[in-house]
């Protein structure tokens, strides 16, 4: 039995991902990501427009038609392959979860509880705050970067200003990261130590009845859920002041660089004009609106991160979910003999998925014997049984 301590993080979800859903993800996250983009090349370019050139104003209709149809239909594909992405990545992680617990020796008396919480709760939560995040980030990147390129088109003086301070958003959450994980520990090990309270005292409720002491159970219990709740909002409001503090750099980086721009057009400076600000206004809205994003998602990722570290037990002869369609069992020349007494010799049979056998006789002529020998209880006399071309040992 090996134990392996896994990280789940982007390299893991390269690994189990086919390349081609990498590769479709990467590219319908550029190709959706020009909303703003159009927004504020169109916006500026109606200022140019002759409109007394029919076939010229249909043109430029046309264009943006096909450039809005082509963004859209592209962000339609990237949520479904987005969703297709999570689904295999969720039946990767539950089934890890899944396997290392049937494969724990150390904790033979383990719930089965426990395993239902690995498989469901904590993989629902690695998948609402890192899987879906994780695509939304890549998604959010590649919105800023386009429309980062348009902003410095447009003017590179006046587009710089407006790029370097939409970077203030990213400064809570840089500092406030540390805070975060300690309180998401926090939470965890309380909330671990809830369930555990709640395990132990339905598991000696009896006892607990019959010598009248549940004031004293009931009050550590009460204690315990003060913890965790006072906890999670601690957490939570650690979420919340980070939140808040990149909402109001976000403003700031929004109104200085409007002001900056106001004066220069005041001065006649670098070639600014009413109509740039606005360009530069809406287009760089979608940088400032891609850094919060990507604020967010890096928030809620970094929030995963002690949830993230799993010790997968793997054992040598097991087998992916995959293989157990290729599965048959074997007997070859199986024999069973009882002291002296023979109970069957040479018997040999080979059945592959779906079939079906049935086993008759008088009474004491092996039927018993024989399953037992195919479940591993009882070792042949001679002869062996195989199963997906592994033997099948005693016990």
């Amino acid at each position: 039995m090996n134990v392996k301590k896994t990280q789940i993080n982007l390299r893991w979800v390269l690994s189990v991902l086919p390349v081609r859903f990498t590769i479709a993800i990467i590219v319908l996250s550029i190709t959706s990501s020009f909303e703003g983009v159009i927004n504020g090349y169109v916006m500026g370019q109606m200022t140019n427009i002759a409109f007394n050139n029919f076939a010229g104003v249909g043109t430029f209709v046309l264009l943006v038609l096909a450039a809005y149809l082509i963004t859209y239909v592209s962000a339609y594909l990237f949520l479904l392959t987005n969703q297709k992405a999570i689904q295999i990545l969720n039946q990767k992680l539950k089934f890890a979860f899944f396997a290392s617990s049937f494969y724990q020796e150390n904790q033979a008396d383990s719930n089965s509880s426990d395993v239902i919480n690995n498989v469901t709760n904590i993989s629902n939560q690695i998948q609402g705050h890192y899987f879906q995040p994780l695509f939304y980030l890549i998604q959010a990147i590649m919105t800023v970067i386009s429309t980062t390129f348009v902003v410095l088109e447009t003017n590179l003086l006046l587009g710089m200003i407006y790029v370097l301070l939409s970077a203030l958003s990213m400064i809570p959450n840089q500092l406030g990261k540390k805070q975060m994980n300690q309180k998401t520990d926090n939470w965890s090990q309380s909330n671990s130590s809830l369930v555990t309270i709640m395990k132990d005292i339905f598991e000696g409720k009896n006892e607990i009845r019959k010598f009248d002491v549940k004031n004293l159970f009931f009050k550590k219990f009460s204690n315990s859920l003060n913890t965790e709740e006072e906890n999670y909002f601690q957490l939570n409001k650690v979420q919340f002041t980070v939140q808040f503090c990149a909402w109001v750099c976000a403003v700031l980086a929004n109104v200085i660089p409007m002001g900056i721009g106001l004066l220069m057009v005041v001065n006649h400076f670098g070639g600014v004009e009413i109509g740039t600000i606005v360009t530069l206004t809406l287009t760089a809205d979608h940088v400032l609106g891609g850094v919060r994003e990507i604020v967010g998602y890096q928030t809620q990722i970094s929030s995963t991160k002690s949830i993230r570290d799993i010790g997968i037990e793997e054992d040598k002869n097991s087998v992916q979910a995959s293989e157990v369609g290729e599965n048959s069992l074997t007997l070859k020349d199986v024999a069973f003999d009882r002291g002296d007494k023979e109970i069957f010799q040479n018997v040999n049979l080979q059945l592959k998925n779906s079939d079906k056998v049935i086993i008759n006789g008088d009474s004491g002529v092996g039927k018993s014997t024989l399953l037992n020998i195919i479940s591993g209880q009882l070792k042949p006399t001679k002869g062996k049984v195989e199963f997906g071309n592994r033997s099948i040992s005693l016990g």
